[in-house]
């Protein structure tokens, strides 16, 4: 059987066009019950937590600087939809003097836009996901921005922003011939944190199945999307490996009903008396979550339907064709036997072959479970251990890329926690520097911008042009005549 792994585009959405989304709900065990009696296409209200003694779990976000772009630097802030994770930052903006950016910012301070959750695990090394440890990146060719690790359980009123400075990724796994990479990640911020708890990780192991572990997120807590305060639900841990789409559904017929009653299709040609005229859906239609993108027609179907790719606006995105209209659907290699069989033998193939990849984890699913999605991503599986509430995985993606259906997680295990372990002894080098730079003698030392590549120690000795090293102190350490 050829196995899928399913970890395709990231699309995480709890509704149609919002483009920062997150959900987080439930009973969490060693906190308080909230009634089971919603269904999981709710989103399940959740339980705020609030005590200091989490503050390691924080917001991971992005703030924007135009100062420098445009002649922005006249507005207080920013406001636009948010940028989320997985694509590309829109840019935010001008808001009017006085007035409050999206994340509740005032005009003190510039806007901070949460993307995602993260977990300290040392003084100065942030446990988050390889998604939201891409935030980094688009940072250092976008001078106007920078990612920051917030301390606090309310995200959008914290006034303690870190600097992310550098990221580690686990590195990647042997499987089936093939690679798969953990979505798995370490942020090191530009300064150490020596007042707040760090937390501990731990194996998730199959001993553990059947049972409650506790996901914590900056998620939305209701329907009107409230977010940016730190909550907690409970989540049942149902599988460490095996097919996925079973665990959910419990049988074909259910999958595909799941599929046909949302208007999730991938979005083939339609044609009018046999002649294609167009696409299904919008061109950015599409069933995400399903083994990857359907960017091509299933195995054993012939290759006269082009299928656009998964959407990228937080949605499914394409719908079948409205009742009365005038085009069918091309049913290439079926010889016309029926609109829907070539889509049917897709799901079949994606319900009998996508499976979690290593250390991956399902869970949730069940009446009283929480929903996490969206800026939750990143955020810590725990449940206390030996006296100790530790890490178990962090938030990946949800099935189907919708938030009705649990969770998908990655699980620590013996790799990864190695690799954790290793990447939370983390030592700054340019501890006590910052970018403006000191006098070393004659040499100018100062540490590396982020958009200078990774972090170090930039030194030059200004007594090779014959001249004196200058530290100002609020412009960058420079070279000048003696």
């Amino acid at each position: 059987m050829k196995k899928i792994w399913g970890v395709g585009a990231l699309l995480l959405s709890c509704g149609v066009g919002l483009a920062q989304l997150a959900c987080s709900a439930g009973k969490d065990e060693g906190i308080g019950p909230v009634g089971g009696a919603h269904k999981m296409d709710d989103l399940i209200g959740s339980v705020p937590v609030t005590s200091k003694s989490l503050d390691g779990i924080g917001s991971i976000g992005l703030v924007y600087d135009y100062s420098g772009y445009g002649g922005y630097g006249g507005y207080a802030g920013f406001v636009d939809a948010g940028p989320s994770v997985g694509g590309s930052a829109s840019a935010p903006v001008p808001a009017r003097a006085g007035s409050t950016g999206t994340a509740g910012s005032t005009s003190s301070q510039s806007p901070f836009y949460p993307q995602c959750t993260g977990t300290l695990i040392s003084k100065n090394s942030v446990l988050t996901s390889r998604s939201c440890a891409q935030l980094f990146e688009q940072t250092q060719y976008y001078g106007y921005s920078s990612l920051k690790f917030v301390i606090g359980a309310d995200a959008t009123r914290s006034n303690r922003r870190i600097d992310v400075v550098d990221v580690e990724y686990a590195p990647a796994v042997s499987s089936n011939g093939g690679s798969f990479y953990p979505d798995i990640a370490v942020l090191h911020l530009g300064e150490s944190v020596s007042d707040v708890a760090a937390f501990p990780v731990a194996l998730l192991t199959d001993d553990l199945i059947g049972k409650a572990l506790a996901g914590v997120g900056f998620g939305n807590s209701d329907l009107r999307y409230q977010n940016g305060a730190r909550r907690a639900g409970s989540l049942t841990l149902q599988a460490t490996s095996g097919l996925l789409y079973p665990l959910l559904f419990g049988s074909f017929e259910d999958f595909y009903q799941y599929a046909l009653s949302n208007g999730y299709y991938p979005g083939p040609y339609y044609a009018v008396d046999g002649v294609a005229t167009g696409t299904a859906g919008s061109a950015a239609g599409g069933f995400p979550g399903i083994g990857g993108s359907p960017s091509v027609p299933p195995e054993g179907i012939g290759g006269a339907i082009p299928i656009p790719s998964a959407g990228t606006g937080g949605s499914f995105g394409g719908s079948p064709p409205s009742a009365g209209s005038a085009g069918i659907l091309v049913t290439a290699g079926f010889g016309g036997a029926g609109p829907n069989d070539w889509y049917r033998q897709y799901l079949q193939q994606q319900y009998d072959s996508v499976e979690l990849g290593p250390g991956e984890a399902y869970l949730g699913g069940t009446n009283s479970d929480a929903q996490p999605c969206g800026a939750d991503q990143g955020g810590p599986l725990v449940r206390k251990l030996q006296g100790q509430v530790r890490v178990f995985g962090v938030f990946s993606r949800t099935p189907l890329g919708s938030c009705d259906k649990g969770g998908v997680y990655a699980g620590i295990d013996t790799a990864t926690q190695a690799f954790i372990d290793e990447a939370a002894q983390w030592v700054d080098p340019c501890a006590g520097f910052t970018g403006y730079g000191k006098c070393v003698g004659t040499t100018a030392t100062r540490c590396s911008t982020v958009a200078e590549g990774k972090r170090r120690m930039v030194k030059f000795d200004c007594s090779l042009l014959n001249q004196v090293c200058v530290a100002p102190g609020i412009s960058e350490v420079a070279c000048t005549d003696k």
